[in-house]
C-alpha cells in the first residue's frame, strides 16, 4: 500500500460525518482499485439501502475507473446512485462530494452544478469542500466563481494549519493550482503570479525535496491532473506546474524555456521539452526545437509506460514536433501535425481540467492558422476549443481576431466585447485589451 496522509486526508474530507473511505484522488500513487470495488447491493439492499454503503459502492465505482476510459457509463452509474441519497439528503456532504465527481465531465457538467454550489455550504469549514465545486465551474468557465471557492479554501486551510502548528507543506496546494487557473483565465496575472509566489517560497523552505519513488500509475495521475497528497510531493508537484502553468499562458517564453526540472520522471522531462520546443520556435530557433521535439519523441515510445501517459506524452511529442516544423519555416507540416495532436486530444472523453497540457491542441491549430491567414479554419478550431472548455479567453479572444481578418467586424465586435467581459478585472496593461478596446472604438457604429 503505498503512502497516504491519513491525518490530512481525513480532515478534508468532506463526507467524514458518514465515515471515511480515500478515493483515488487522495492517494500518494495509487490503491488497488479493483480491490476496493464491494459487490453491489442485491435488490433488497437497493430497495431501503444502508445511506452510507450505497454511497461508498457509487464512490467505489467512480474510483475504479481507469485513467483514459472512453464513455461515461460508469459515472453515470456512480450518478444515479448518489442521486438517490442527495434527493433524500440534500445536505449530505458524501453525496455532494461523489457527485460532483461524477459529473466532472465536459458532457456532464452542468448537472452538477447544484451540488456544487450547495457543497461548499454543507461543509464550509473543510478546505476541499470549498474547492470542490471549482471542478464543475472550471468545466463550465465559471471563473469566478471558481477563484472565490478556492481562495476560500486556501484560506481556511492556512488557518488549519497555523493552528495545528504544522508545515506550511501541508496547506491544501490543490486548492491554490485551481486559483492559480482561475486568475489566468480572469486575466489577473499578476494574482497568478503570487500564487506561484506561495508554493516557491514553500518549496525552497522544503528541508527534505526528495518525492515518492516514479511509477508509471504515478505518472499516469500526474498527466491526469490528479491530486498528490503526500509530503513533500504535494509541494513539489504544485510549484512545478504552477510555474509551468503560468509562464507558458502568459507567453513569458524566455522563462518557459527554463523551466527547472524538479523530478527526473518522463512526465515532468516531457513538459520540459515540450515548451523548450515552443520557447525556440518562438525565437525561430530551429536546431533546438527540433533537438526538443527529437527527444520527447523518443521519451514518448519509451517502453514501460502506463497507456493514459503515453497518450499525453505521444501528444505532448506530436505537438512539439508541430513547433520544430513552424521554427524551421515548414507550416503546412506543422499545421498537420497540430491537426494530429488535435485528434489525439478529441480521443480523451474525460480531459482533464486545468488542461494538461496547459494549453489545448485546439487553441494552439487555431493561433497557427491565423498566423497563416486563415481565419475561416481558425475560428473552426477555436470554435472546438470553447466546446470542451467553455467561457476560456484566449479562444474567444481568437474568435474575435478571425472574425476581424475575415473582414467579419459584426462577429469581431461581438466576440470582442465577450472577451473584454470575462477579463472585465484582468490586468489592465495586458495586450489582448487593447487590442479588443483599440477595435471596438474603431468599430463603435458597426451593427451588433
Amino acid at each position: 500500500m503505498p503512502y497516504l496522509d491519513v491525518k490530512w486526508n481525513s480532515f478534508r474530507c468532506g463526507s467524514l460525518a458518514d465515515g471515511f473511505l480515500p478515493d483515488k484522488s487522495m492517494t500518494a500513487g495509487c490503491w488497488p482499485l479493483p480491490a476496493l470495488r464491494p459487490a453491489p447491493p442485491t435488490a433488497s439492499q437497493a430497495t431501503v439501502p444502508e445511506r452510507p454503503a450505497i454511497e461508498f459502492y457509487g464512490l467505489s465505482i467512480l474510483a475504479a475507473i481507469p485513467e483514459g476510459s472512453r464513455g461515461f457509463e460508469q459515472q453515470e452509474k456512480a450518478a444515479k446512485l448518489l442521486e438517490g441519497v442527495y434527493a433524500r439528503h440534500p445536505d449530505h456532504p458524501g453525496a455532494l462530494h461523489y457527485l460532483i465527481h461524477a459529473y466532472d465531465d465536459p458532457v456532464h457538467a452542468k448537472q452538477g452544478l447544484r451540488a456544487a454550489r450547495g457543497y461548499a455550504q454543507a461543509a464550509a469549514a473543510v478546505p476541499h469542500a470549498l474547492h470542490m465545486p471549482s471542478h464543475i465551474f472550471t468545466r463550465l468557465g465559471y471563473w469566478d466563481e471558481s477563484a472565490a471557492t478556492n481562495l476560500r479554501g486556501w484560506e481556511v486551510s492556512q488557518t488549519d494549519v497555523t493552528r495545528a502548528g504544522e508545515s506550511g507543506a501541508y496547506r491544501d496546494y490543490h486548492n491554490l493550482n485551481y486559483l492559480e487557473y482561475a486568475y489566468i483565465q480572469l486575466g489577473r496575472f499578476r494574482d497568478a503570479q503570487h500564487t506561484v509566489d506561495i508554493v516557491a517560497d514553500q518549496y525552497q523552505a522544503l528541508p527534505n525535496k526528495q518525492t515518492a519513488p516514479d511509477t508509471p500509475e504515478l505518472q499516469s495521475r500526474h498527466v491526469r491532473g490528479r491530486t498528490i497528497h503526500a509530503v513533500p510531493d504535494r509541494v513539489v508537484y504544485g510549484y512545478f506546474d504552477m510555474l509551468t502553468r503560468l509562464l507558458v499562458e502568459a507567453g513569458r517564453w524566455d522563462e518557459a524555456a527554463k523551466i527547472p526540472l524538479l523530478v527526473s520522471s518522463k512526465d515532468f522531462r516531457a513538459v520540459k521539452l515540450q515548451w523548450e520546443a515552443k520557447a525556440a520556435a518562438i525565437r525561430r530557433d530551429q536546431g533546438t526545437a527540433k533537438t526538443a521535439a527529437t527527444e520527447l519523441v523518443a521519451l514518448s515510445q519509451g517502453p514501460g509506460q502506463h497507456p493514459f501517459a503515453k497518450l499525453i506524452i505521444s501528444l505532448q511529442a506530436v505537438e512539439a514536433q508541430a513547433f520544430a516544423a513552424e521554427a524551421a519555416g515548414d507550416a503546412d507540416n506543422a499545421v498537420e501535425k497540430l491537426k494530429q495532436a488535435v485528434a489525439m486530444e478529441d480521443s480523451i472523453d474525460d480531459l482533464s481540467q486545468p488542461p494538461y497540457p496547459v494549453i489545448p491542441a485546439t487553441e494552439l491549430c487555431g493561433d497557427l492558422l491565423l498566423r497563416r491567414n486563415q481565419p475561416a479554419q481558425a475560428a473552426g478550431s477555436f470554435q472546438k476549443t470553447l466546446q470542451r472548455t467553455p467561457n476560456r479567453p484566449k479562444a474567444i479572444f481568437g474568435l474575435a481576431r478571425a472574425a476581424q481578418a475575415a473582414g467579419d467586424n459584426a462577429t469581431a465586435r461581438r466576440r470582442y466585447e465577450e472577451f473584454l467581459r470575462v477579463w472585465k478585472d484582468a490586468d489592465q496593461d495586458l495586450p489582448e485589451i487593447a487590442t479588443a478596446k483599440d477595435f471596438l472604438r474603431r468599430n463603435s457604429t458597426d451593427a451588433k
